[in-house]
C-alpha cells in the first residue's frame, strides 16, 4: 500500500502547536465510495447520489515507559479525532463523528499555565480538511453535534485520574472556540479582499448554534467564557439552524431537509417520525417519499415544530444539553478563474455526456470569440469548422443508428433460418492437477477495489489532503473497533496498547517495518506569557487595579476629638447628642 506523508498538514500542525514539544501524528482515511443519502429524497423525486469518506487523526507523545528500563521512551495516544466527508454534486459536509482524549497530556512537561494543545489540534485538522474539500460555486458544511459523554474512542480512560472531563455546557462552549478560529479566518481573508479590490473570490460564511432547551439569551452565554471581555464571538454567531439553505428545494417536507449522521440524536428522532407516515397507499406498499400528504409528518409539521419537539426527548430533557453546531461556507469565484482553478485541480477536462457542449459552442459563434482549444485538432477549428461540427453529430448518429437497425435485422433472419442445435457440455478427461493454496496477504481487500477517481462530479478527493496510510472502508472499520477494545486505564496499559494500535495499522496498510508510519511534529508557535515568566519578569499589578477602603467620617471625628491617635478609653457622648423627653402638661 503506497504510504503518502502528510507534509502539509504536519506544517499547519507544527505552526499552531507549542514551541520546543514534539508530537507524532498519524492520520487514516479512506477512499471516496457510495453510500446511502444524508438527505431523505423529496415527493416523487430521486435521492442524490452521495460519497463518503472518513478520517481519523491520532496524536502521540512520547513519555518514560514503566516496564521497560529507565531512559527508554515509549508512545502514548492522548488525543484522537474521526472525521467523516460527505460530497454530493451540491453540497459537501464535514461531520465531526467522535473526538476523545485519554488524560495522558500532562506526561509531556507542560506548564499548568499553559492553554492545551488538543483544542489546537481539533481547529487546525478541521480547517485543514475544509480548506482541501472546497468546490466552485458548491456550500461546505461543517456539522457537529456536543453531548458530553465519559469516553468515546479510548475505553478505560474514564479511569485515569488524570482526564479532565467538560459537562454538557463547558463541551459545546469548548467546540464553539474550535471552530472559532475558522470563523474568524475566513471573515478577515474575505475583508482583506474586499479592501484591496479583490472581487473574484468571494467566501460567505455563517456560523450556527442551537441548543434545544435553551432561549437566545443563555446560548449567547455559550459563545463566550463568563471571564472574558471579548464579547466579538456573539457577532459572528446566528443562534438558529441553516437547514433551509442546504437543500435545493426549502419547501420540501421537513423530513427532507434534515440530515442523518451516524449516532445522531435528531437522526434517530426523524426515524421515529417516519412511523407516522402510512406504509400502504392504494394496496401497495411504497417508500416514505411516496406515502400520501406528500411525506410529511403528522405531529411535526415543520421545523420549528420538529425543534420544539426535540427539547422533550430524552437526551435533551433529562437534566442534560445537547448542542447542535453547522459552519456554512460558500465559495464563489468569476468563471474564467472557475476554469483554471478545475483545470489545474483535475488536470484533465472532463466533459460531459455526449462531448463538447453544444450550448457553449453556439454562444461562441453568435459572439464571435475564438473557440477554446482541446487538443490539436481543436486548436486548428475555424468558424466554419463549428458549424460543420455541430451538424455532424446528428447525421453520425442517425448513419449509426441505420447501421444498428440493418444489423439487427441480418442477425434476426440468421437466427430465424437457422437451426439452434443443443449445446453439448465438453467431458472433462486427463488428471486431475489440485490448485494451490492461496497466501494470506496483509490486506486482501487492497488490491481488488477498484481505482477511485481523484475528482468527479460528486465529490474532490486531492492528494495532498489524504490520510498518510489510504485502506479500504472495511479495514478501516476493522481498526476501529479495533481501537474499541483495547485499554486505556493506566499509563503502562495505555502504552501498550498505543503500540498494538500502531502495529496493526501497519500490518493492515501492507507496511514494513522500514516504512515510515506516523510524522513527528515539533510544535513552533511561542507562547508570549510562557515567554515573559521564562524571563523572569514580575506580573505587578497597576496602581489603578488596587483600591482603599475609605475612613468612616464618625470614627475620624472621634479621633479628633480625642486629641490624639489613640482611641479614647471611654465613650462618652456630647450635649448635643443627647434630647430629653419634654414634659406632658399636668393633670388638673
Amino acid at each position: 500500500m503506497p504510504c503518502l506523508p502528510q507534509s502539509l498538514l504536519a506544517k499547519e500542525l507544527a505552526q499552531s502547536l507549542p514551541a520546543g514539544f514534539t508530537f507524532k501524528v498519524y492520520h487514516v482515511s479512506t477512499p471516496p465510495i457510495k453510500c446511502h443519502p444524508l438527505f431523505a429524497a423529496a415527493p416523487e423525486s430521486k435521492p442524490e447520489p452521495t460519497y463518503c469518506e472518513s478520517h481519523q487523526l491520532n496524536v502521540a507523545i512520547a513519555c518514560p515507559s514503566v516496564a521497560g528500563p529507565d531512559g527508554v521512551h515509549s508512545e502514548i495516544l492522548i488525543f484522537a479525532m474521526e472525521v467523516l466527508v460527505y460530497s454530493t454534486a451540491s453540497l459537501t459536509t464535514i461531520f465531526v463523528s467522535k473526538a476523545d482524549s485519554t488524560g495522558y497530556l500532562h506526561h509531556l512537561g507542560l506548564p499548568r499555565e499553559a492553554p492545551s494543545p488538543l483544542r489546537s489540534i481539533a481547529s487546525t485538522f478541521l480547517a485543514f480538511l475544509s480548506a482541501h474539500r472546497r468546490r466552485i460555486n458548491i456550500k461546505l458544511l461543517l456539522s457537529l453535534f456536543a453531548r458530553a459523554q465519559d469516553q468515546y474512542l479510548f475505553p478505560g480512560s474514564i479511569d485515569n485520574k488524570g482526564k479532565h472531563l467538560l459537562d454538557d455546557r463547558g463541551l459545546i462552549r469548548w467546540w464553539c472556540r474550535v471552530l472559532d478560529p475558522i470563523v474568524r479566518s475566513t471573515v478577515s481573508r474575505t475583508a482583506e479582499d474586499s479592501l484591496n479590490g479583490i472581487t473574484s473570490t468571494k467566501d460567505t460564511l455563517k456560523a450556527y448554534l442551537l441548543v434545544p432547551g435553551l432561549d437566545r439569551q443563555e446560548t449567547l452565554n455559550l459563545l463566550s467564557t463568563p471571564m472574558s471581555s471579548d464579547r466579538s464571538q456573539r457577532d459572528l454567531w446566528i443562534i438558529g439552524h441553516p437547514l433551509y439553505l442546504l437543500s435545493g428545494s426549502p419547501s420540501a417536507p421537513p423530513r427532507c431537509l434534515i440530515p442523518r449522521f451516524p449516532d445522531d440524536p435528531k437522526a434517530r428522532f426523524v426515524e421515529e417520525l417516519d412511523e407516522e407516515l402510512p406504509e400502504v397507499v392504494q394496496g401497495e406498499i411504497c417508500s416514505p417519499s411516496k406515502r400520501t400528504d406528500l411525506g410529511r409528518w403528522k405531529s411535526a409539521k415543520t421545523l420549528e415544530q420538529f425543534w420544539e419537539a426535540m427539547m422533550f426527548r430524552q437526551e435533551c430533557s433529562s437534566g442534560r444539553l445537547v448542542g447542535f453546531v453547522w459552519v456554512l461556507v460558500e465559495s464563489r469565484k468569476s468563471p474564467l478563474e472557475s476554469a483554471e482553478l478545475a483545470t489545474a485541480t483535475s488536470g484533465v477536462s472532463t466533459p460531459a455526456a455526449g462531448g463538447r457542449d453544444r450550448t457553449a459552442d453556439m454562444a461562441m459563434l453568435r459572439d464571435g470569440s475564438p473557440t477554446p482549444t482541446r487538443g490539436l485538432k481543436r486548436a486548428r477549428e475555424t468558424k466554419s469548422d463549428v458549424v460543420n461540427r455541430l451538424a455532424t453529430p446528428q447525421t453520425a448518429a442517425l448513419r449509426r443508428n441505420g447501421d444498428k437497425g440493418n444489423s439487427e435485422r441480418t442477425v434476426g433472419e440468421r437466427r430465424r433460418t437457422t437451426s439452434r442445435r443443443p449445446e453439448r457440455k465438453q467431458k472433462l478427461s486427463g488428471p486431475i492437477i489440485p490448485r494451490q493454496p492461496r497466501i494470506k496477504k496483509a490486506s486482501p481487500s487492497s488490491a481488488d477495489d477498484p481505482p477511485v477517481e481523484d475528482t468527479s462530479p460528486y465529490y474532490t478527493w486531492p492528494q495532498d489532503s489524504r490520510g498518510q496510510v489510504v485502506i479500504p472502508t472495511r479495514d478501516y472499520m476493522r481498526i476501529n473497533d479495533f481501537l474499541l477494545r483495547l485499554d486505556f486505564s493506566d499509563r503502562e496499559t495505555a502504552q501498550a496498547s498505543t503500540t498494538r494500535w500502531v502495529q496493526e495499522v501497519r500490518m493492515t496498510a501492507g507496511l514494513s517495518e522500514d516504512d515510515d508510519w506516523g510524522e513527528s511534529v515539533t510544535g513552533t508557535k511561542v507562547w508570549e506569557r510562557h515567554v515573559q515568566m521564562a524571563l523572569g519578569a514580575v506580573n505587578s499589578l497597576g496602581a489603578g487595579s488596587i483600591r482603599k477602603k475609605p475612613k468612616d467620617d464618625a470614627s475620624a471625628g472621634e479621633t479628633t476629638a480625642a486629641g490624639g491617635d489613640e482611641p479614647p478609653s471611654m465613650h462618652i457622648l456630647s450635649a448635643g447628642l443627647i434630647r430629653k423627653k419634654p414634659k406632658g402638661e399636668a393633670r388638673s
